[in-house]
């Protein structure tokens, strides 16, 4: 299986119908079998498209101008924050454990602003955890956030991880 051919069609339907193809798109458009398609919609790789694909709302799309571009973009980033440096592992072992715990926010990086009336484009958007997300929202810039916050988040979060404090709401 060429895992590649199947993310570049993936992406192009995506692209051109605006949701995940089904089994049968896949083998009409690489011209392949329904085996092939279903050990692809299995994979890891098939995971990481879906997981995006639920990211790209029509207002991300308006700044990236299409899921290709939005995906080459999430596909570049680190996986974590990029305020606090907070890994994406890190964040889902202390959703886990429940030493974190949301009725709003879940283990998963959010795509953040760096300025909000800026909107969602390659050049404005990172990485950030829900604390930072939440804690930095629209009201404090990125310098200011780096300078006040970051940090104090990033030792939060290490004391969380080595069971330093317990966070019990």
């Amino acid at each position: 299986m060429n895992e590649q051919k199947f993310i570049t069609a993936t992406i192009d339907f995506v692209d051109s119908k605006g949701t995940l193809p089904e089994l049968q798109d896949l083998v009409q458009r690489l011209g392949v079998g329904k085996d092939e398609v279903a050990l692809f919609k299995k994979s890891k790789a098939y995971d990481k498209l879906k997981f995006v694909r639920s990211k790209f709302s029509k207002e991300r799309q308006k700044g990236f101008k299409s899921f290709a571009n939005f995906y080459k973009w999430y596909s570049s980033q680190e996986q974590k924050c990029h305020y606090c440096g907070t890994s994406q592992d890190e964040l889902k072992r202390l959703f886990d454990k429940k030493a974190l715990s949301s009725s709003k926010f879940s283990s998963t990086l959010h795509i953040e602003q760096k300025r909000a009336k800026k909107g969602y484009t390659a050049d404005n958007c990172v990485l950030a955890c829900a604390l930072c997300n939440n804690a930095k929202s629209d009201m404090i810039n990125e310098a200011n956030f780096q300078k006040y916050f970051a940090n104090s988040v990033k030792e939060f979060v290490n004391d969380l991880l080595l069971g330093k404090i317990t966070n019990q709401i």
